[in-house]
């Protein structure tokens, strides 16, 4: 069987894994277990379950085919810092006020962890980038938060950060280690990001005949952000060649975390969020990479809910949510109070099968100076 054959064969795998196929609600069931993950730098529109031909993401397609996918979410800031502070903390970035370097979490605004730990979960994160480290504040609440490091002695050009396979391995060990408790996982694989690096096979998955200098490290098309400079066509197919390889990397781990969870015994009384702080652009509008602009490319990301302990058909919701929006549903299902000052709303009557109207979604960035808000 060849790789690309395998990727196939690895969705039906995950579906035999997980079970039928159901969407997410919430029935009068246990409290679930809930394992958040945070895919950086992933563009919702190169995904198999958003439409994309390439097969980059079987086990997220087979995640989407249990729950409720939600086709136009928007992430609060086109860059990690503080769109994952949103998400952590159900605010926008000009409210929680991590912004940007050198800004750390007030100590007076609750994280999801937290609640959810007052609730009696045992709560643990794996994260691989300092933009989601204790450095800003994003252990609190976490009864184990794990971040390699990245927070005591992080440098730039060093290339610190782990891939998806060595987050994958402590991510199961927190499972593990729950040892029947329900529990919050928060999983972030920084991989999409750039360098587009994949280890192989990965690096060549989707890259075709190319004689061009152009890799995938970010000194190397760095010259290349900012609009005006011009990216021949061959070059920029091959980064969005890399990028993809990347996508299916991690994907690949994705699946060994969901087959971890359900030899755990946990994979019946879960719910598993997949989403992204940001996406990434590929010069649609002249740019490349993230932080500056508020385009879709950037600020729309997947957003999969399933609740594996629910069964029925899967569901696609078109209407306007954002990543907000995931704190007070995590809440809800959980039964635990979400804060007063959170602003984001449940998804639950969604999840439930109901409708309601598209939300209206901020975004918001003051990197590099852009101060834009959408």
């Amino acid at each position: 069987m060849t790789g690309r054959e395998a990727l196939p064969a690895l969705g039906l795998l995950l579906l035999l894994l997980l079970g039928t196929p159901g969407t997410g609600c919430a029935p009068p069931h246990p409290r679930p277990s809930i394992v958040l993950i945070l895919v950086d730098t992933l563009r919702a529109d190169h995904l198999g379950a958003y439409g994309y031909p390439r097969p980059t993401s079987p086990s997220l397609d087979a995640v989407a085919s249990r729950g409720v996918l939600f086709e136009q979410a928007i992430a609060s800031s086109p860059w990690t810092l503080p769109s994952a502070m949103a998400l952590l903390t159900g605010r926008l970035p000009s409210s929680h006020r991590v912004e940007n370097d050198g800004m750390k979490l007030p100590a007076g605004i609750p994280t999801l962890a937290r609640v959810l730990r007052d609730a009696g979960y045992r709560t643990s994160a794996v994260v691989s980038h300092i933009y989601v480290s204790g450095l800003f504040g994003f252990d609190r609440g976490f009864d184990h938060f794990e971040d390699f490091g990245l927070s005591r002695d992080y440098r730039f050009e060093a290339g610190m950060e782990p891939r998806a396979e060595a987050v994958t391995d402590r991510a199961l060990e927190q499972i593990r280690a729950s040892k029947g408790r329900p529990f919050f996982l928060l999983v972030h694989y920084f991989d999409p990001h750039w360098d587009y690096d994949a280890p192989p096979p990965y690096t060549t998955r989707f890259t075709g005949p190319y004689r061009g200098a152009m890799t995938g490290s970010y000194q190397k098309f760095s010259r290349y952000v900012q609009p005006g400079a011009d990216l021949a066509p061959e070059d920029l197919r091959h980064l969005v060649d890399l990028y993809d390889g990347e996508i299916a990397y991690t994907d690949s781990h994705v699946g060994r975390l969901l087959e971890g969870l359900r030899e755990a015994g946990a994979g019946e009384n879960a719910v598993v969020v997949v989403t992204s702080d940001h996406g990434e652009e590929f010069k649609e509008h002249g740019s490349l990479g993230h932080g500056r602009n508020l385009y879709d490319e950037v600020v729309k990301v997947p957003l999969i809910v399933a609740d594996l302990r629910a069964k029925g058909a899967a569901r696609r919701v078109a209407e306007q949510v954002r990543s907000i929006d995931i704190f007070p549903t995590l809440c809800e299902l959980a039964g635990a109070a979400s804060p007063p000052e959170v602003q984001g709303r449940s998804l639950v009557p969604w999840l439930s099968g109901g409708r309601e109207n598209s939300r209206g979604a901020v975004s918001e960035t003051i990197r590099f100076d852009a101060y834009r808000k959408s």
